[in-house]
């Protein structure tokens, strides 16, 4: 078992997590708490890195949840928005190259296919590009959409319960809402580019 949070883990998880925890000290804790702004000792630190790391699990599940309705509204999941005609993920003749990768490799139609096959197909996609240099693009624009995930999440967490809470302080709970609308918005751009990344590298793997 590995001692030391990976980069995946502090990015993903733990910021977020510490976003909400901070919000939440700043918001309701420190106003009734007056003068007790200083410095945390390396015990608090430690405790506070274990609460940052439980909250930002808890709000990536509820990001997991968001992220379902989010990408109805925006098209469907950007890896499964190659199966429509008017995709914008790829080019014509990328699409054309990729239906004719996938009913190579796969034995699968790209016009036909549906929606719940064609992730399970993705994500062996996935598993296969793992460890070849155009992977680490995949991973890293991967990664950033699931820090920006967290990141809308935490804000509107914070936004619904600062208002909620204490409707005086409603300007605050606004700052929120647009810093998670903005997450929201490099979390959609991620995503798309997580989506090109993969399937381009998937067209550009070396021949076996």
């Amino acid at each position: 078992m590995q001692d030391k949070l990976s980069a995946y883990e502090v990015v993903g998880i733990v910021a977020p997590g510490s976003v909400l925890a901070f919000g939440l000290y700043a918001n309701f804790w420190l106003p009734q708490h007056p003068g007790q702004e200083q410095l945390a000792g390396i015990g608090e630190l430690g405790l506070i890195v274990i609460l940052s790391f439980t909250a930002g699990h808890l709000v990536q599940a509820f990001g997991n949840l968001l992220e379902l309705g989010f990408w109805k509204i925006f098209g469907g999941w950007p890896t499964n928005q190659v199966l429509k005609p008017d995709q914008r993920i790829l080019s014509s003749g990328q699409r054309n190259r990729l239906a004719e990768a996938v009913k190579q490799d796969f034995s699968v139609d790209l016009n036909s296919i549906s929606e719940t096959d064609w992730w399970l197909t993705v994500r062996e996609m996935d598993t296969k590009l793992r460890g070849s240099p155009a992977f680490e693009r995949v991973q890293q624009h991967n990664q950033t959409y699931g820090f920006m995930r967290g990141l809308a999440a935490s804000f509107l967490i914070l936004s619904v319960v600062t208002v909620a809470a204490q409707c005086e302080q409603w300007l605050i709970g606004l700052l929120c809402l647009l810093a998670s609308a903005l997450a929201f918005y490099r979390m959609h751009r991620f995503g798309v580019h997580y989506g090109r990344a993969l399937l381009q590298a998937y067209l550009n793997k070396p021949s076996p």
